[in-house]
């Protein structure tokens, strides 16, 4: 029996596929101290703030926040935004709320639970900080390690998918943070009623908590260039790539027949249990590519 195959890459595809894998380059960061660890000296002052006057409005309420001359985070903010418009193509800001605090492994943690990319927008006697984003982003580096199990993971990755949408009532992020303590073996220290306070560092013992803190920093953007191109390639139009290895890749004949299935193929790779090598090396040995 002839097996049908796809003969054609549906419109909007590789807009799509460019795109997803963009948004995964943006979140892979090379240096992911900002979200995870406390850092040894103040040497990076200049690049983190807590936000302890009033309270948490721009994950709840979704809408600015703004801060004046006598707030003690206004200063450090005027100096990130000069950070930003230094290099604004390799860093960020970023909003976070609520945090995680501890100690694991003798390293102690300091990372915002959720957030979100900023902009902030400074004058000589305000600051406005404004989300540029609707999605909320669920920090797991906290939680995750070497040794943890699959269900561990599978649950982090649960809680990655299930991120809310701004704006988040009090009580859902409660209620979320309450899931948390339960199948994340993290303690919730917070009321997490959006009233905020500066932690101090855990230098002793072992464990998480979640408080209620907020805080904006300045994030690394290691992967720029590459996400600027995959953009880039995804908003391209009419291209033909029917008869390009991605349609190979991707199973897609012009044929509509089994010319792009190489499972039946030998393989030379020492890895045979990796989909991916295998059509790889498969698709490397025909004399179209």
């Amino acid at each position: 029996m002839t097996t049908s195959i796809p003969n054609q890459i549906p419109a909007g595809f590789l807009e799509s596929l460019t795109t997803a894998y963009a948004d995964l380059m943006k979140q892979q960061r090379s240096a992911s101290n900002a979200f995870v660890r406390w850092p040894k000296s103040a040497r990076r002052g200049n690049e983190f703030a807590w936000l302890c006057e009033g309270s948490e409005t721009i994950f709840t309420d979704g809408r600015r926040k703004v801060l004046t001359s006598a707030d003690s985070a206004f200063q450090s903010v005027r100096r990130m935004e000069s950070v930003i418009k230094l290099n604004p193509y390799e860093k960020g800001l970023v909003y976070g709320y609520p945090y995680v605090v501890g100690r694991v492994d003798g390293i102690s943690i300091r990372g915002p639970l959720f957030h979100v990319p900023v902009k902030i927008t400074v004058t000589k006697s305000s600051a406005s900080i404004e989300v540029e984003e609707d999605t909320l982003r669920f920090n797991s580096l906290p939680f995750r390690s070497d040794t943890q199990s699959d269900a561990a993971k599978l649950r982090l990755d649960q809680f990655v998918i299930s991120a809310p949408d701004i704006p988040v009532t009090q009580a859902d992020l409660r209620r979320l943070c309450e899931h948390m303590q339960l199948d994340l073996t993290v303690h919730l220290q917070g009321a997490i009623d959006g009233s905020l306070s500066e932690p101090k560092e855990v230098r002793t013992g072992t464990g998480l908590s979640i408080v209620d803190a907020a805080a904006i920093f300045v994030a690394p953007k290691t992967n720029y260039f590459i996400h600027d191109d995959l953009e880039t390639i995804g908003s391209s139009v009419d291209q033909d790539l029917d008869e390009t290895v991605l349609a190979s890749l991707l199973g897609f004949s012009k044929y509509g027949d089994e010319s792009a299935v190489v499972e039946s193929s030998p393989v030379y790779f020492p890895f045979k249990s990796n989909p991916s090598q295998k059509t790889s090396c498969a698709i490397g040995r025909t004399s179209e590519n």
